[in-house]
């Protein structure tokens, strides 16, 4: 599908006002959606993630049709973090292990580090020079 087609399906992005209790999560710094998705970013308390710089943010991301997102699923979450004003940010994507599962809802989580703020080393994102011997 092209980019213009997809671009119209999705439609334009408008404030949400009515989002989930900022105690559950953290204090709301946007929300969003579109005829396809509902974006809301907020504040993490800085001892769940420890940045340098202070706090970090989450953006939690879920289809209208409460449905999984599926085929372009990369391409979808970068489009959506670059058009909430977060296209120069890392972030990841976390996967819990089973037995912490706790939201079978189809929301999908990104967690944006601090603008500037390089990913850990530990991350590991370069091939390495030799192969694992693991």
């Amino acid at each position: 599908m092209s980019k213009k087609k997809r671009s119209e399906r999705w439609g334009r992005w408008h404030d949400v006002k009515r989002y989930v209790s900022e105690d559950v999560a953290g204090p709301t710094v946007l929300a969003q959606m579109n005829r396809v998705y509902s974006v809301r970013v907020y504040a993490t308390e800085p001892r769940e993630l420890r940045f340098p710089s202070g706090c970090g943010l989450v953006m939690s991301i879920t289809r209208q049709d409460k449905e999984p997102i599926r085929g372009a699923h990369w391409n979808d979450l970068q489009r959506i973090k670059r058009e909430m004003g977060y296209g120069d940010h890392w972030a990841c994507e976390w996967y819990p292990p089973d037995s912490e599962m706790k939201d079978p809802a189809h929301v999908y989580y990104l967690t944006l580090w601090p603008r500037g703020h390089a990913i850990p080393e530990s991350c590991n994102l370069t091939a390495p020079d030799t192969p694992s011997s693991q």
